[in-house]
């Protein structure tokens, strides 16, 4: 069965299918007409006479659309955490996402290397993070693995050469490499100080050690 048509005179009404097939107008007998009889502007258009019922209806759709198209679109509700999205719509966000993400792929493409020979990320700047974003989704959701991208250390004669994907090798510094930070097992507290000991002085007395 074929899909129904909308009338091309814009009244927004479907069309009947064809009863018959006629090659002078295009119809193919069960195929939607192009218009509905009488609307067709090279038709006698009896319908579509002012004070006709039909004309007062496709007027009234009319000025039904043309109203729904004026009024405001309704404020989208703001997200928890006090953020806002200052009327954005959603089309707009994804494209500001996308965006950011394109962003913060280029800040993330050459890793950190630490003193270990291990890889980190760059801190992320605020200025990289959307208000409806949180960083530690960002990082969980986009934080690249750089050894499984391609990214490798080589040490050689001239030193510690950094090694990437379409890159020429770099040669890296060794007072540039970055140390890893170590926990703590008190969970990053300070270790207390242990107090100094007194000094003690011990004199004997007619053979009794006396401390003070």
């Amino acid at each position: 069965m074929a899909e129904p048509r909308l009338c091309a005179c814009g009244c927004g009404g479907q069309t009947p299918p064809a009863p018959r097939t006629d090659r002078r107008y295009g119809q193919v007998k069960g195929e939607p007409l192009a218009y509905i009889p009488g609307h067709n502007p090279r038709g006698k258009g009896w319908n579509l006479r002012k004070e006709s019922k039909q004309r007062e209806a496709d007027d009234a759709l009319i000025r039904h659309r043309y109203q729904a198209e004026q009024r405001p679109a309704p404020p989208e509700p703001e997200p928890e955490g006090g953020a806002r999205l200052d009327g954005l719509s959603d089309e707009d966000r994804q494209r500001a996402t996308w965006a950011f993400r394109e962003l913060r792929r280029r800040h993330w493409e050459r890793p950190l290397v630490l003193s270990d020979g291990t890889f980190a990320l760059a801190a992320l700047p605020d200025e990289y993070v959307l208000a409806w974003e949180s960083e530690d989704e960002i990082v969980e959701r986009e934080a690249p693995d750089h050894r499984r991208l391609g990214w490798w250390l080589e040490q050689s004669e001239a030193g510690l050469l950094l090694h990437g994907p379409n890159r020429l090798p770099e040669l890296l510094d060794p007072e540039e490499l970055l140390h890893p930070v170590e926990e703590s097992p008190n969970g990053g507290l300070p270790e207390p100080e242990e107090p100094e000991p007194d000094e003690v002085s011990v004199e004997i007395v007619d053979g009794v050690a006396i401390v003070s």
